[in-house]
């Protein structure tokens, strides 16, 4: 059996390496290592063309061809004679030797996919041959190591641009990267939808405030990372910002006013321009003697919170998109007429409240294309007294049984009053009864006739409170006279609340009253 693995050695040595029967040799000018592996004794008497074609498989093996990329290594190597294919080994590390088997292949190349960056491996190539249900392996070939490079950076996330003052900030997240971020690369393209970016800077940190922007324009920004092996990243997300304007608009020109009533002031101007280019003015100010009054959309305002007979000047400003209010117009002055006066009221009437005192009531006066009627003022005997809100008056501290001349005059918020009304005259005291019968005693008093008991000629005058209480009566003499007034006791009597009888009453007969 030796003699049959000696010349299997020695045929293999002589077709690989030379004619010289040695097993291991080393042909340099082609680069190509022979090892001859000396089989173990075999059991039994195989045939000579299998022992030739593990001889041939072990022999043929040659010297690994190696290359990285990135993650990524690729192994090449020289075919084995009639081998099906091949097992590939790898361990991690230079100088490693705890190798396992990552992958087979058909051919005579690997890629090997997912490594880590900046990382030594070592791979060794066993072929391999099937026959049926038996599979024979070579040797492993010699090993050949490979170190991947480094990992691009992981691109920029969350990249936000915001505009503020004159310029527009940017903040993004940081990229990842197993050798270090060196630097990030900022592009930018202008115009609404752009697509077309130039570089704009590079910085290292993660925030960057670009302040050469125009007023009012639009821009759009991306940014990638570079590492320390200057590999770059993909592009982050876009992010969008309009640089802020700061320039006012030009103040409006051409104000004038008009005052179309007392209550209203109508204004008119030219619509201002925005220095800026494709910033428009989007309202108006309106001031009136210096403090602002309201807005408008347009180039017209109409103040309806004005007084009559007043002087006021007006001024305008105008505001853009962005906040900005241009200085104020020149100003317009406007004099508001007087309102209308209120009508005069009608039905003044009045009567005695007391001995001292007499209530007046009158309608109501209208104030049409006025502010309303805000009340009333009452004149006794030409001399104003009083106000009042409603359409009564009380006049006191009177003279009890001395007559008084009233008229009264609507007025508005503005003081703006009517003509008097017709004048009232009015007495102070009650009379209850005098030659024409008997007198209504006015403020809830009543006056009743009854007869004395027994007598067709004796008759009592009573006065009665609004509660019903009997408060003072006149009684008739037996020859027909009344000497006197008396209450139930005694005395001349004095009516209730301050009311005093202050006339009898004489009886002639049935039918004739006199004072």
């Amino acid at each position: 059996m030796r003699e049959a693995h000696t010349l299997c050695e020695i045929r293999c040595a002589r077709k690989h390496c030379g004619r010289r029967p040695v097993a291991d040799c080393k042909l340099a000018s082609l680069g190509v290592e022979c090892h001859v592996l000396l089989q173990p004794e075999w059991s039994d008497q195989q045939s000579d063309l299998r022992q030739r074609h593990r001889c041939q498989l072990f022999v043929r093996r040659e010297r690994e061809q190696i290359s990285s990329s990135g993650t990524t290594i690729d192994l090449a190597w020289t075919g084995s004679n009639g081998a099906t294919g091949y097992y590939i080994f790898r361990c991690t590390g230079s100088g490693c030797t705890s190798f396992t088997q990552v992958g087979t292949a058909s051919s005579t190349s690997y890629p090997d996919t997912g490594l880590a960056g900046l990382t030594t491996y070592v791979y060794e190539v066993q072929a391999y041959q099937t026959s049926g249900s038996t599979t024979i392996t070579s040797a492993l070939s010699t090993t050949a190591s490979a170190t991947t490079g480094a990992q691009p950076p992981t691109a920029p996330t969350n990249l936000t641009a915001s505009a503020s003052g004159s310029s527009i900030t940017l903040t993004w997240s940081a990229s990842t990267d197993d050798v270090g971020i060196a630097s990030y690369t900022l592009q930018r393209c202008q115009g609404s939808g752009c697509s077309i970016f130039s570089q704009l800077t590079t910085v290292t940190g993660t925030t960057y405030t670009d302040s050469g922007v125009s007023q009012g324009a639009i821009y759009s920004y991306q940014v990638l990372a570079t590492n320390t092996a200057n590999q770059q990243s993909g592009w982050s997300n876009t992010a969008t910002a309009t640089a802020p304007v700061t320039t006012p608009p030009n103040p409006p020109s051409g104000l004038t006013g008009s005052a179309t009533s007392w209550s209203t002031v109508k204004l008119s101007w030219t619509a201002a321009t925005d220095p800026v280019s494709g910033v428009s003015v989007q309202g108006y100010k309106i001031y009136r003697n210096g403090g602002q009054i309201g807005t408008s959309g347009g180039t017209t305002y109409t103040d309806s919170t004005t007084s009559p007979e007043t002087a006021y000047t007006y001024t305008v400003a105008a505001d853009d998109a962005w906040g900005n209010t241009s200085a104020q117009s020149s100003g317009t002055s406007v004099t508001t007429p007087p309102s209308p006066s209120p009508s005069t009221p009608t039905g003044l009437a009045g009567t005695p409240a007391s001995n001292s005192s007499i209530t007046l009531s009158w309608n109501a006066s209208s104030d049409s294309g006025g502010p309303g009627v805000a009340g009333y003022k009452v004149y006794r005997n030409g001399t104003y007294v009083g106000s009042s809100t409603s359409t009564s008056y009380t006049d006191t501290g009177l003279t009890t049984f001395s007559t008084y001349s009233y008229t009264v005059a609507a007025y508005d918020k503005f003081q703006t009053l009517s003509a008097q009304s017709t004048a009232a005259s009015v007495t102070v005291g009650y009379e209850i009864a005098n030659s024409t019968g008997i007198l209504s005693a006015g403020a809830g008093y009543s006056i009743s006739q009854g007869e004395v008991p027994y007598s067709q000629s004796e008759y009592y005058w009573y006065v009665y409170a609004p509660n019903g209480a009997e408060v003072a009566s006149a009684e008739t003499g037996s020859n027909g006279y009344e000497p006197a007034c008396s209450d139930d006791q005694s005395g001349p009597h004095s009516a209730a609340s301050g009311y005093e009888l202050q006339q009898c009453i004489l009886w002639a007969s049935p039918s004739v009253y006199q004072h």
